[in-house]
């Protein structure tokens, strides 16, 4: 009883869940350097059309997306909008 009363106050009280949503952020923000770190198959520093075709074409690295809660199409198009002077690439 005294563990469900505790965990349902933790669950209402702001501070809580503000940070735990901070920490969320971090992890989310750590494991997608980590993904666009594994497309830079050639350690450049620049992630190519290729390599994320590359990647694209990869079922781990599709598991990968979809635990980011990023669908291989939104992957496509997040490319293209950064990559503003469409040469293929992005830094």
């Amino acid at each position: 009883v005294f563990c469900s009363s505790a965990i349902e106050t933790a669950q209402r009280n702001p501070e809580v869940i503000a940070s735990a949503m901070m920490n969320n952020k971090h992890v989310y923000q750590k494991n997608l350097r980590h993904f666009f770190s594994r497309i830079d198959s050639d350690g450049s520093g620049v992630i190519t059309l290729v390599e994320l075709e590359k990647l694209l074409s990869d079922e781990m690295m599709r598991a990968h997306l979809v635990a980011l809660e990023i669908d291989v199409q939104d992957a496509w198009e997040l490319f293209r909008l950064i990559d503003t002077d469409k040469s293929g690439s992005i830094e």
